[in-house]
């Protein structure tokens, strides 16, 4: 797990942050529902009873669509509720023409998803690592949405409507993704990038995950992919959205410098592929982490 004070934390406003009594007031409105036979209603739902009437904790891994580096992803618990379960016990659903979600926040943040997303394990969560959210990370309540950046699991959520037509969002209107989908992903962790090493090899190691898809394993290349050779899983996410830890004992072929690169391949046989690095990909970077080493005699 990331330690919440080490968790990456990305935002669109520096705004003022819900006060602790607004927190204790906060409700969610949620939009058009079809309550019973009654389509179009409106329903608010008081996160203190939310909290009250649900428990359920899940490993999820959170990356900025922004990531080049592996530097801005974080790993942690979350306790909240499924949005579908919510929905099923208000004896409520979407109305018969929404096909889309959207998500409203307190700091003037919006972003949209499609309404199929409601099937996976869509939720709203109020603790990280048995604590409260912490300010910057979405306290009193965010959104978790499985497979999608961090652009589509929005904090400081107050509005959750049901809608006929997709609305362009506040990060995708300045031409950011609009599907936000997370590919395979692989990185190095350890050692740092330069390392000066012996012959006699290097541990290297790092984090991997398969959004979705579920993790299959881990390879690195020396080689530059004409090659590959299968690391060890050493950590397992207990969920497919939450990464996985591996490790791989490296010996070179000879002396010198050494560029590795790692890749992931999902449950389904989905391979990550190379992806060249560009400043306009605004889709999020999930190409081959790459890795300098020197081997020294």
């Amino acid at each position: 797990m990331t330690p919440n004070e080490d968790f990456y934390i990305t935002s669109f406003l520096i705004a003022e942050r819900p006060t602790a009594e607004e927190a204790a007031a906060w409700v969610i409105t949620l939009g058009g529902l079809t309550v019973g036979d009654t389509p179009g209603e409106t329903l608010d739902v008081a996160l203190a009873e939310l909290r009250e009437a649900y428990d359920e904790e899940v490993e999820h891994t959170l990356c900025c669509i922004g990531d080049r580096r592996g530097s801005l992803m974080g790993n942690a618990w979350w306790r909240g509720v499924r949005l579908s379960e919510l929905l099923a016990d208000l004896g409520a659903s979407a109305d018969p023409d929404a096909t889309h979600i959207v998500f409203t926040c307190h700091d003037g943040y919006r972003t949209t998803i499609p309404l199929a997303d409601l099937d996976g394990r869509l939720m709203l969560v109020w603790e990280m690592n048995g604590v409260d959210l912490p300010e910057d990370h979405g306290f009193p309540v965010r959104v978790l949405t499985p497979g999608r950046f961090g652009t589509k699991n929005p904090k400081w959520v107050q509005g959750i409507a049901f809608e006929r037509d997709p609305e362009v969002g506040t990060w995708e209107s300045l031409g950011w993704s609009d599907s936000a989908l997370v590919g395979l992903r692989a990185w190095f962790r350890s050692p740092e990038p330069g390392t000066q090493a012996g012959c006699d090899g290097v541990v290297v190691r790092g984090v991997a995950y398969a959004p979705t898809l579920g993790l299959a394993r881990v390879e690195i290349s020396d080689d530059d992919g004409a090659t590959w050779t299968e690391a060890d899983i050493v950590y397992e996410g207990e969920d497919d959205n939450a990464w996985s830890l591996w490790r791989a004992e490296y010996i070179p072929r000879e002396a010198g410098i050494v560029d590795l690169r790692v890749r992931a391949v999902g449950r389904d046989g989905t391979v990550q592929e190379d992806q060249e690095v560009s400043d306009e990909a605004l889709d999020g970077w999930d190409g081959w982490h790459g890795l300098e080493l020197e081997f020294l005699d």
